[in-house]
């Protein structure tokens, strides 16, 4: 057994992780860093399995001084990994192969370990899935007796109206996934990206002096308007 280490899984370019690692390591705690992307082109697995005992192995990423023993990892930290896409000069099917192959394969080593061995997951990737359906959400937050928003989901033109009308124009609308645009259909390091939103409604307080920088109004993002086209 080596040394206890906590597994941080996202994109590289992601600004979040740096502070995290900081903070963990202040902690004591030994982090190692890397993406699902990186799988297999980047990073070398070797993991072995026999009756009665857990996986053992390694994961190796010379470009990153990656070196974990799969045993070690104590809590696994998924914040916004990226999956592996295989190279385009393979064939559409061959891709769709491989990309599934290196994500079940690798995702599938650090889930398929015993209770008794199983790393502390902040959160697992089925927990986060199940919380990215937002309908669902409002309904488990209204359940258990939490104030939630008046909320139309719909792709109904008319139904849109009408609720608009109902609250009086005070509304928003969001997306129900992620709410952002890639150009290209994937996030490329330097690219711009569209987040999708609507302009705020906003409810006038009283005139504003024209010899003040100060804007007196109050935002009442009280009604939400989901669309689902």
């Amino acid at each position: 057994m080596g040394t206890k280490t906590v597994l941080v899984l996202s994109q590289r370019e992601d600004a979040h992780i740096p502070p995290v690692q900081e903070e963990l390591a202040s902690m004591g705690a030994s982090v190692a860093f890397c993406d699902l992307a990186d799988f297999p082109e980047r990073i070398e697995m070797a993991a072995q399995i026999g009756s009665g005992t857990p996986w053992t192995g390694q994961l190796i990423a010379s470009d990153r001084d990656l070196r974990v023993g799969v045993e070690d990892i104590v809590s696994v930290y998924w914040r916004r990994p990226q999956h592996y896409h295989a190279p385009e000069g393979y064939s559409s099917p061959v891709r769709a192969l491989l990309d599934q192959e290196a994500y079940r394969g690798f995702l599938g080593l650090l889930l398929g370990v015993p209770d008794s061995h199983q790393p502390f997951w902040v959160s697992e990737p089925q927990a986060i899935r199940a919380a990215e359906f937002k309908p669902s959400q409002l309904a488990a937050a209204a359940g258990l007796g939490l104030r939630v928003p008046r909320t139309l989901l719909t792709n109904s033109p008319a139904a849109v109206r009408e609720f608009y009308e109902a609250c009086e124009g005070r509304v928003i609308t969001k997306a129900v996934w992620r709410g952002i645009l890639d150009p290209h259909g994937s996030y490329t390091p330097g690219q711009p990206r569209f987040v999708y939103t609507s302009a705020q409604f906003l409810k006038y307080g009283k005139k504003r002096h024209a010899d003040s920088d100060a804007w007196p109004w109050e935002a009442v993002p009280r009604s939400k308007a989901w669309l689902a086209g």
